[in-house]
């Protein structure tokens, strides 16, 4: 699974009171580019009213739990503390079925038995996780290749790599690379059906499965009626709409070496930061991230830090990654031309670290204006509690 190294610290901004209340509520929600723009609703004085009314009664509950490898959480807004549970409990269980799906350590998962079973076409498998696939699909078309799902053979000689302080041998890397190569497989959604496996093949979603969980835990706390919700999957971040009375979520991207925080004011979107803080090896004076570049089978030396805004936080998460593996320029050329997308990228030369963004980046910052009524953080929060 990838690292969020830089973490991103979620400050939710709790119900405002009284008149704090009714100025909130007068104000326009700040949301990301095509995340969420329904056109501005004049509202009734009386129908003000009600929403306040029913905004009021609403109250921030908060949970964690270990799904995908990571501590999840979720922040939802709910009457009543047993209404607050039973939707957490919900939205885990849906981490929980992605996970038996996409996990490359779970023997039991569809990744697992995809390789174990060898197959050039297979078909009936579970939907989702077919349509994981297409979506993985379409940013490798997208990213030219920079993101591949079937880079797994790469990843674990990288991972050893990290483990043994020993760079991969050259001629592991060239069989492993024979391997790898999104062009391979074709996906057909309606069969159900994977056409192109090679043996020795391993599909890796640890740039892509945190982002897809989230959104559909997301997705079930909406069905669920909460609206005004999060989940943070090890800094995989799906937004629903604003808390109650808030303009937006408050979501504070910690910076990388040098760096000062950025924090950013969303809903209704996706939010991602990918970087090699906390993965990486040093091997004879050379930083290794985590991230390897499917294209030529090498772990990134220069990636730093990207930072995505999209639609969802599925394609958040998968473009962090890409967009590191691009670098600059081509990074930020590819989200201008992305509908939904905003991004900072920034990455590491020999004059030290160089940062770029989207023109839309900067309508999102937000100067840190004190502590919020709720902060949670990634790992932990006095808060916070399990869903039994």
């Amino acid at each position: 699974m990838p690292s969020r190294a830089l973490g991103l610290v979620l400050l939710a901004l709790a119900a405002c009171r009284s008149v704090e209340r009714e100025a909130a509520l007068a104000r326009h929600a700040i949301t990301a580019r095509d995340c969420a723009h329904a056109p501005h609703e004049l509202v009734e004085p009386d129908s003000a009213h009600a929403i306040a009314e029913r905004d009021a009664a609403l109250a921030p509950h908060e949970f964690v739990e270990r799904h995908m490898g990571c501590m999840a959480r979720i922040v939802l807004y709910a009457r009543d503390e047993a209404e607050a549970r039973s939707a957490a409990r919900a939205a885990f269980d849906e981490l929980a079925r992605v996970d038996a799906l996409l996990s490359d350590y779970r023997d039991d998962s569809a990744v697992a038995e995809l390789a174990r079973r060898g197959e050039r076409r297979t078909e009936g498998w579970d939907s989702r996780f077919v349509d994981a696939l297409a979506r993985a699909q379409r940013v490798s078309v997208l990213t030219d290749g920079a993101f591949d799902v079937t880079v797994g053979p790469l990843v674990v000689l990288w991972r050893a790599a990290r483990a043994t302080h020993a760079l991969p041998e050259e001629g592991a890397l060239a069989a492993a690379r024979v391997r790898v190569g999104w062009s391979k497989l074709a996906i057909d959604v309606p069969t159900r059906s994977i056409d192109g496996w090679e043996p020795g093949m391993r599909l890796d979603f640890g740039a892509i499965g945190q982002g897809i969980g989230a959104d559909r835990a997301l997705a079930k706390l909406v069905e669920l009626g909460h609206e005004s919700a999060l989940v943070d999957v090890s800094g995989d971040v799906a937004l629903g709409a604003p808390p109650p009375g808030a303009r937006g979520w408050r979501v504070r991207v910690e910076g990388a070496e040098g760096e000062s925080a950025r924090t950013l004011y969303l809903s209704r979107c996706g939010v991602t930061t990918s970087g090699d803080t906390e993965q990486f090896v040093e091997l004879d004076g050379v930083r290794y991230s985590h991230v390897v570049d499917p294209r030529t089978g090498r772990a990134l030396t220069h990636a730093a830090r990207s930072t995505v805004i999209a639609p969802d936080a599925t394609d958040a998460d998968a473009f962090a990654t890409a967009f590191g593996v691009l670098g600059l320029p081509r990074a930020i050329e590819l989200a201008r031309a992305l509908p939904g997308v905003e991004a900072e990228v920034v990455v590491r030369g020999e004059r030290g670290l160089a940062a770029a963004s989207t023109p839309g980046w900067a309508r999102f910052l937000v100067p840190d204006g004190g502590e919020p009524d709720l902060h949670t953080e990634r790992g932990s929060s006095a808060n916070a509690r399990r869903v039994p």
